[in-house]
C-alpha cells in the first residue's frame, strides 16, 4: 500500500476525516453540509442535504431531524444510510456508509435547546414533509407559536430526533489533473481494524 501522507490521510479514517474536515472549515462554505441517502425497506431511495452536528470520538456522525419526515420513516424501516461530503474548494469528497441509531432524548433535548430561538420555533411547528395549504398558513402557525413562546425554552417536539451513524466504510476522494482522481476505501474488518484499498478513478 503506497503512502497516504500526500493527501493528509492516515491509517485511521476517523483521524483522516478530522484532518479533511478541518481543511474544509478553512477553505469551503458550509463544510458541515452533507447529502444523506436513505432507502425504504423495499429499496426506494431518497436523498437530501443536512448539516453535521458532531462526530467522534470514534466513527460516529450525528445529525438531527424530524422522525416523521421521509428520512425518519426510511431510517425506522431500514436503519442504514450513506453520507457524502463535497468540498469543492478543497477539491475533496468523503463518502461514509454505516448503520444509524436514534440518540437518547436527553442528548436530543440538549442540542435542541442550543439552537437559535427562531429555529426552535420553526422545528416546533413543523410536520416536516407533510402537505400544507399555503405559505400564509405556515407563517400564521409560526406567528402563533412565537406569541406563545416569546420567552423561555421552546418545548422539545415529540418528532424532533437526534441520530447517529456509525461508519462501516469511508471513501476518501481527491480530484486529480485530467480526472485521474485518487480514491481510498477504508472498510471495517471483523477485528475492528480498517483495511485500505486504493480504487481506480
Amino acid at each position: 500500500m503506497e503512502k497516504l501522507e500526500p493527501y493528509d490521510l492516515t491509517p485511521d479514517p476517523v483521524e483522516s476525516f478530522a484532518r479533511w474536515f478541518g481543511l474544509a472549515q478553512k477553505n469551503d462554505f458550509n463544510p458541515e453540509a452533507f447529502s444523506l441517502a436513505t432507502a425504504t425497506l423495499d429499496g426506494v431511495p431518497s436523498s437530501r442535504i443536512l448539516l453535521l452536528k458532531g462526530h467522534g470520538p470514534g466513527p460516529q456522525f450525528r445529525f438531527f431531524t424530524h422522525s416523521t419526515s421521509q428520512k425518519g420513516h426510511d431510517l425506522q424501516e431500514n436503519p442504514r444510510a450513506c453520507m457524502v461530503f463535497y468540498w469543492g474548494k478543497s477539491e475533496r469528497q468523503v463518502r461514509i456508509y454505516g448503520a444509524v441509531k436514534k440518540l437518547g432524548r436527553d442528548e436530543t433535548a440538549k442540542y435542541f435547546s442550543s439552537r437559535a430561538h427562531m429555529s426552535q420555533l420553526a422545528s416546533f411547528i413543523s410536520d416536516q414533509s407533510e402537505p400544507i395549504e399555503s405559505r400564509e398558513s405556515l407563517e400564521s402557525k409560526f406567528d402563533r407559536a412565537f406569541e406563545n413562546h416569546k420567552e423561555g425554552q421552546v418545548p422539545l417536539p415529540e418528532n424532533w430526533q437526534g441520530y447517529e451513524l456509525e461508519a462501516k466504510s469511508f471513501e476518501f476522494f481527491v480530484y486529480g489533473e485530467h480526472r485521474l482522481n485518487d480514491r481510498f476505501l477504508y472498510a471495517l474488518q471483523k477485528d475492528k481494524t480498517w483495511s485500505i484499498t486504493r480504487l481506480q478513478p
